[in-house]
């Protein structure tokens, strides 16, 4: 009898040593995996430094995994998106996007193969919003601005005509009651170098795309679409404080995960993004880029996600057919 219940005990123990444990029982994080950051980005871009610079600090906090980057450029983002969407939820695969980016391409392009919301928020972790720059030499206040815009047609630059520069500036247009017509271009550096040559009336960019010709007296800011101050334009009109409501498309810098992962991975991820973000090293860093930290956790990032849903569908018949 008791030889039988040793020979039935080691059996057992070699089948659970032959057998690998379920997902739910397995350490996470492994020191031993890779977590893999997707970047919508070609390397060098600021999207992607931001990615870096806070990567050896996540390593840190989720017990010495490591991290690395894959770039994966082109087709406003979709290809990216479209991966990530597909990746298991094991939590070691994060996406990087600025929203409402990709709600605006799968608003405007209904083949996408992905949903915005069934992403799961991780973490954000900076809002760029976007600011209504004219040349220096022509209006001085937003009034003047408008009071223009009501006797003609004015010119308004955007990147692109299905981005949130170029939501934010109907939105704007929609607002305060003005004809425009919107001139799409290929970034935000290009349209400010148009509007400092005097060939277009005003530009809708974000603040830091506008920030060196406002700095070299070039460009004058008229208004931030924000809610809450802007530390590049201080004292420069919010549109929170403005005598219109006008719908904000700021870019959240922002990790998500594959649909389905689970709570528990959720919160070890946030916790290490929450406690990176206050790394001595990753301040200096964003300090000397001029790139302004506002943490969001995720119940936060999915509030402004189903915000973001709805204001674009408000503005969705803009877009070019």
């Amino acid at each position: 009898m008791t030889k039988s219940l040793f020979k039935g005990m080691g059996i057992c123990l070699v089948f659970s040593l032959l057998c690998p444990l379920p997902a739910s029982a397995q350490r996470y994080p492994d020191p031993d995996k890779f977590l893999t950051i997707i970047a919508i980005v070609a390397a060098g871009g600021n999207s992607d430094m931001q990615i870096r610079a806070i990567a050896p600090h996540l390593s840190k906090h989720l017990g010495g995994t490591k991290i690395m980057v894959e770039n994966i450029p082109g087709a406003s983002g979709k290809i990216a998106y479209e991966k990530a969407y597909r990746a298991p939820p094991d939590g070691y695969l994060l996406l990087n996007y600025n929203l409402p980016a990709p709600i605006v391409t799968e608003v405007a392009e209904p083949g996408v193969r992905y949903k915005t919301a069934d992403f799961v928020p991780v973490y954000g972790i900076s809002s760029v919003p976007n600011v209504l720059v004219v040349n220096s030499d022509t209006w001085k206040t937003v009034d003047e601005f408008i009071e223009e815009a009501k006797r003609r047609t004015v010119t308004i630059g955007t990147t692109g005509n299905k981005t949130a520069n170029y939501l934010q500036a109907v939105a704007f247009a929609e607002a305060v009651k003005i004809k425009a017509n919107f001139v799409p271009f290929g970034g935000g550096a290009e349209s400010v170098q148009t509007l400092a040559g005097k060939h277009i009336d005003a530009v809708c960019t974000t603040v830091l795309s506008a920030f060196p010709l406002v700095r070299a007296g070039k460009l004058r800011p008229l208004m931030v679409f924000s809610d809450e101050p802007d530390a590049t334009y201080p004292g420069v009109l919010l549109s929170k404080d403005s005598k219109w409501e006008i719908a904000t498309f700021p870019l959240l810098g922002t990790y998500v995960a594959p649909p389905k992962l689970s709570p528990d991975k959720v919160k070890a991820l946030e916790d290490a993004f929450a406690k990176s973000l206050k790394e001595p090293a990753f301040l200096d860093w964003a300090k000397k880029m001029n790139f302004d930290i506002t943490p969001m956790n995720a119940s936060k990032v999915k509030d402004l996600t189903t915000t973001f849903y709805r204001d674009i569908d408000k503005y969705q018949v803009f877009f070019p057919k």
